[in-house]
């Protein structure tokens, strides 16, 4: 605080004009919806009037240092200060439910335009100016299909590190320059592919695009950062190992998934990834990064075809290799009930999962399975599982049917938390309702 009071001109009008960027880029973000634009309109209202929402950018941008400084010294007087300690007790739920009434809300065929560049990038655009921001997402091959067994988690090691310096620049380069426009940008990694996803105000969507594609092209994977990944996953692998769901999960999915590369986790093991060399990054960055079969959705307050000049700039030139499909064993249900029990010393909490295979993302019969999966119970307490277990005074029962991948989906019933869920409620419960749905097919347990 006395450093704001005190600080030079020039100094304080770099950090002004920051703070001015990050501001707005958090304005633009809260008002992309109509129910965030009639939340400001009636704040606004509240304290003020409406024409403070109207004017607060023009406002805003209109700030001096000298009045910052002043503000500091009469406001920001440490003797003055209170401080406020809040201990809670007990557990808040937040639903936020952005609906919009309007039909063309929704994105569709006749407002979504497709492009696809030279090198095989597959670009959807879509003209929203509700809000003067930019959102991006998309996906590219090189997922953790195509780990060799003995190095899991190498996708996910790669797809970590992308970030951590290019040719260009350096982490704390690239970092600074997003967070000075208010802007983010972030990666991460799944069976089959490779996705990212950042937002900025409309007028960054060139550093967007740059940082993207500079992270995607030119990264040099420096050694120094390479370890601190390697430290941070090997800290959540440890985490992972003393985690009763994650743990259940991972067995759930080695039982139902044998001999597929759905059975093996994405961020591998603490010897697979101890065992990752820079050469392994650098190669498998060489071999799966390629322009064919990347596809980027870009929305905001811009024209497509702005957009597609925007993108055609920093991926102008990358060219590549058609990706390669790993060939894929077939899966098929159990024949029998299986079960797996794992002991984890000084726990009381048990997470148990029943489930099955399950239909595809693209079988005709997804959308049956998914709505049958809401009439069980995907929201907790309010399906079926919940009616008959709510009574009995116990807690944690879930049933879900999930499908984001290509071959199979999978039912999941009774995902159990507390010790409770050890007793005999929640297990006749799930026979009851949850075996009437497996019957034609065996339960991994």
């Amino acid at each position: 605080m006395s450093r704001l009071g005190s600080c030079k001109i020039p100094g304080c009008q770099f950090e002004i004009e920051r703070a001015i960027k990050q501001a707005k880029a958090l304005f633009a973000y809260s008002t992309e919806s109509i129910t965030n634009q009639a939340f400001w309109l009636g704040y606004a209202k509240m304290f003020a009037d409406y024409d403070w929402f109207e004017n607060y950018i023009a406002t805003l941008e209109q700030t001096t240092p000298q009045q910052l400084q002043e503000i500091a010294r009469r406001k920001l007087d440490p003797s003055r200060r209170v401080v406020g300690i809040f201990h809670p007790s007990g557990k808040g739920t937040t639903n936020d439910c952005n609906r919009a009434n309007s039909s063309s809300s929704i994105p569709g065929p006749d407002d979504i335009t497709r492009i696809q560049l030279g090198n095989g990038i597959v670009l959807l655009a879509r003209e929203n100016f509700q809000s003067p921001s930019v959102v991006i997402n998309g996906y590219m091959g090189g997922g953790s299909m195509h780990d060799p067994d003995d190095k899991l988690g190498l996708a996910l090691f790669t797809t970590q590190s992308l970030m951590r310096g290019t040719q260009k620049h350096s982490q704390h380069e690239i970092y600074d320059r997003l967070e000075s426009a208010g802007a983010s940008l972030g990666f991460g990694s799944g069976v089959h592919t490779i996705t990212f996803g950042g937002r900025a105000l409309v007028e960054d969507l060139p550093l967007i695009l740059e940082t993207l594609a500079e992270c995607v092209r030119y990264p040099v994977f420096p050694t120094q950062q390479l370890e601190l990944v390697r430290a941070q996953m090997l800290t959540s692998l440890a985490i992972r190992a003393q985690d009763t769901e994650q743990q259940a999960t991972l067995a759930f999915e080695e039982l139902l998934y044998k001999d597929h590369p759905y059975a093996r986790p994405e961020d591998g093991y603490e010897t697979t990834i101890a065992s990752i060399s820079r050469d392994d990054i650098t190669a498998f960055h060489r071999q799966h990064y390629h322009p064919k079969g990347m596809v980027i959705a870009i929305v905001g307050a811009i024209s497509a075809a702005q957009i597609l000049a925007e993108l055609q700039k920093p991926f102008d030139g990358w060219e590549g290799e058609d990706p390669l499909e790993p060939r894929f064993p077939g899966l098929h249900s159990l024949s029998r009930t299986t079960r797996k029990h794992i002991s984890i010393a000084d726990k009381f909490q048990t997470d148990m999962i029943v489930g099955t295979l399950g239909p595809s993302r693209a079988s005709p019969d997804y959308l049956a399975a998914a709505l049958g999966d809401h009439i069980l119970g995907q929201f907790g307490m309010m399906g079926r599982i919940g009616e008959s277990v709510r009574e009995r005074g116990r807690s944690g029962i879930l049933c879900r049917y999930e499908s984001q991948c290509r071959f199979a989906g999978r039912f999941l019933g009774g995902i159990c938390r507390g010790q409770s869920c050890q007793h005999g409620a929640c297990r006749k419960a799930h026979s009851r309702r949850a075996g009437a749905l497996y019957t034609r097919a065996g339960i991994v347990g």
